[in-house]
């Protein structure tokens, strides 16, 4: 589906990122994603707007945990986004020694598990651990949570700069803890869907 997600959208999600992840000239960002996915655009141009290298992956080097290893430890890459089951296979196949530059390892597509961060722990203790969660249609990123650790609740966060979020049943506000559907407001939303 071709999401029609408007430049000021995705302009906020990039400002709001680049704010919030403080990268400079001294960081290394390794970009995993294909250009066709939405992740692309915030893990290729947050770095760029910031001043901060881009360090790119063909795809099959995306899809190979000891390529990826190598380019880390070689590169010494500061963040990076990545979905959880990358990264956990990643974690198996990495040393204390290859993950040490790493500053800011954040989530993406896929829900986080408290044995995911476990393994990270040990493996690269001092990476900021961070969940980003967000549908296309609300311009790649509509919440955040820093931080992330074994020992409290996992969630998707709270909402970015310029977006809000509710849980609603019907047209009922939910109240925190109980089911129901997320529904997103703010600057971030996209138009519609293409011929839709």
């Amino acid at each position: 589906k071709g999401v029609l997600v408007d430049h000021h959208g995705i302009a906020n999600t990039l400002q709001w990122r680049r704010e919030e992840y403080d990268m400079t000239e001294q960081d290394i960002s390794l970009h995993l994603f294909s250009y066709v996915f939405d992740g692309c655009v915030t893990s290729l141009f947050t770095p760029l707007l910031s001043g901060a290298c881009v360090l790119l992956t063909t795809d099959d080097e995306a899809k190979d945990v000891l390529a990826l290893k190598r380019k880390i430890a070689r590169y010494k890459v500061s963040h990076m986004i990545i979905v959880p089951s990358l990264y956990r296979v990643l974690l198996e196949v990495m040393t204390a020694d290859d993950a040490k530059s790493l500053r800011i390892v954040t989530f993406a597509g896929e829900a986080v598990t408290p044995d995911l961060l476990e393994l990270s722990q040990i493996i690269c203790p001092s990476a900021e651990l961070v969940n980003e969660y967000g549908p296309t249609e609300n311009s790649v990123a509509t919440t955040i949570l820093r931080h992330l650790n074994e020992k409290e609740r996992i969630t998707i966060g709270h909402p970015i700069r310029n977006t809000k979020v509710f849980v609603l049943h019907g047209n009922q506000m939910q109240p925190i803890g109980a089911a129901g559907e997320l529904c997103i407001s703010g600057a971030g939303l996209a138009r519609g869907y293409y011929k839709q």
